[in-house]
């Protein structure tokens, strides 16, 4: 009896919240429908590999009877390495790259407004509703709400004959009239947010849970282009039609600009109806104007760390590296 009550109720918390057995029921069920577009946490992969690295490195050392006191420093200068790379070559290499995407993306959609072929804050069959940050937060250049994935997705909806608006600069209460709008039937998040949430603008976070009579909000299809880590249900779960979860549901995990970019690149060309190697042969066009201006971005950075350190004098360090190894040699 004991036993048949716990299950009751381990299925209610399941239900609720989404249990890890049960998202791997579900992949393993969708796995053969449709591609997953996962973001993998960079940074703790990243984070993991350095600690990683040290512990090896110390057991290396270990085995070979380094003195301790030259052991201790040996992770202070890795740590000096990995945090010389991130100051000036990954975080100038995010920026610039952010700040480019940024401008063309702003030049397009001023292109299209003089063309007058873009609505915004008025209903449409399908809206992209954006988050927003400040612009003078730090974060914002480093992990922006949105750039050049939204030129790809406004690309996509115009290809498609789609008419669409875009819902900017918004509170929560013309969120919730987007939701009770039966007019509206394609929703698109773009910016930050959770499985179950969506940050709207710097004050207002949007909960999921909120939507959930189903009669009163229903939509056709919703795509949450944020991150979808943590519990609780998806807006999709809410209020879309369970048949049509497989094609917009959200996926576990972190969902990165690139992500992005591979979904919008990917229902485009099956919308044209690319298949084999044409559809991968279009996929590499439509992504090579990111490759490039990556290149561009590479480029710029390395030729002025050259021109900035080209007269520095690495011989001290030089001289410093052959002491530390003549020293280390005479200990054992």
């Amino acid at each position: 009896m004991l036993n048949k009550e716990i299950k009751i109720f381990w299925k209610k918390v399941t239900r609720e919240t989404g249990s890890l057995g049960n998202n791997k029921r579900n992949n393993r069920k969708n796995n053969d429908k449709k591609r997953y577009y996962i973001g993998n946490s960079v940074e703790d992969v990243l984070i993991m590999l350095c600690f990683a690295l040290i512990i090896l490195w110390i057991i290396y050392l270990l085995i070979l009877n380094v003195p301790l006191e030259n052991i201790i420093i040996l992770p202070f200068l890795l740590a000096s390495i990995i945090v010389g790379l991130l100051i000036y070559l990954i975080l100038p290499f995010v920026i610039l790259s952010n700040v480019i995407f940024f401008i063309i993306l702003k030049i397009y959609l001023k292109y299209l407004t003089i063309k007058k072929e873009l609505k915004f804050n008025i209903p449409q069959p399908a809206v992209i509703v954006l988050g927003k940050s400040s612009y003078f937060s730090p974060k914002y250049w480093i992990s922006p709400d949105y750039t050049i994935e939204l030129a790809y997705l406004i690309y996509y909806l115009r290809a498609t004959g789609e008419k669409f608006s875009i819902y900017k600069d918004i509170d929560k209460n013309v969120f919730d009239k987007i939701m009770e709008n039966r007019s509206i039937s394609i929703i698109y998040l773009l910016g930050h947010g959770s499985r179950h949430s969506f940050k709207l603008n710097k004050d207002d976070i949007i909960y999921y849970c909120e939507y959930s009579n189903k009669r009163k909000f229903k939509k056709e299809y919703i795509y949450q282009f944020h991150c979808n880590h943590g519990t609780g249900k998806s807006l999709v779960e809410y209020v879309v039609p369970q048949k049509r979860w497989n094609e917009c549901n959200p996926h576990y995990g972190y969902m990165y600009f690139i992500t992005i970019l591979d979904v919008i690149i990917d229902k485009l060309l099956n919308y044209r109806k690319y298949k084999g190697r044409k559809k991968t042969l279009m996929k590499l066009i439509y992504g090579l104007p990111i490759f490039l201006i990556y290149v561009l971005c590479l480029h710029i950075i390395t030729y002025t760390l050259y021109e900035l350190f080209k007269n520095f004098d690495i011989s001290n360090i030089i001289f410093y590296m052959v002491y530390l190894k003549l020293k280390y040699s005479n200990s054992i």
